[in-house]
């Protein structure tokens, strides 16, 4: 954590550190050795994020999509952001926190699929809208957000969104596929 010090004046900091966290959380953290670490039985909001999301999509897989619904619901509503968003650049909290994003879009689309299938298309359209904003280069998602603008009449924000995909894919130097153009062209009749 101070790496500009020594480790006897980083124990000691470390030892600092731990006791004024105890005076505001409590017996949070405990020290065992030189090592710091959560109590035993503590809980992390990224660990029952993820157990939840994984039960939600093992519901929907075995078909029980309405209990996947209800519980990928709950789960979205407890996603607050990236996962240590002040140490985006350090390699040790890349994959957690691309794992909970993956989660994240999953579940949007899982409930997006739901939506549409119950015949919601505004809450369909809304669920995308927020995947394509979490998971901007998945072309199949802007073409499935397009498709169900354009049927309910809305062909300009269809043909936006399609753009946007466009600009999106480009930007990550990405093709977009053939079938864009195709949506495009049906949409935009000549």
């Amino acid at each position: 954590m101070w790496p500009e010090v020594g480790p006897r004046l980083g124990r000691n900091r470390l030892r600092n550190l731990v006791s004024r966290l105890r005076v505001s959380v409590g017996d949070l953290l405990v020290r065992q050795d030189e090592m710091v670490m959560l109590s035993p039985g503590c809980e992390l909001d990224s660990e029952r994020f993820e157990t939840s999301a994984q039960e939600a999509l093992r519901l929907f897989a075995s078909g029980d999509r309405r209990q996947a619904a209800i519980i990928a619901r709950a789960t979205l509503e407890r996603y607050r952001g990236d996962l240590l968003p002040d140490d985006a650049y350090e390699e040790w909290s890349q994959a957690p926190r691309d794992r909970l994003r993956a989660y994240r879009l999953e579940l949007l689309d899982l409930l997006a699929e739901a939506a549409e299938r119950d015949g919601e298309t505004d809450e369909a359209i809304r669920l995308l809208t927020r995947a394509v904003e979490a998971g901007p280069c998945d072309e199949s998602r802007y073409l499935r957000l397009a498709g169900l603008l354009a049927s309910q009449g809305r062909v300009g924000s269809a043909l936006v969104t399609l753009d946007r995909g466009e600009a999106a894919l480009a930007a990550a130097r990405v093709a977009s596929s053939p079938e864009l153009e195709r949506m495009r062209r049906r949409l935009r009749p000549v």
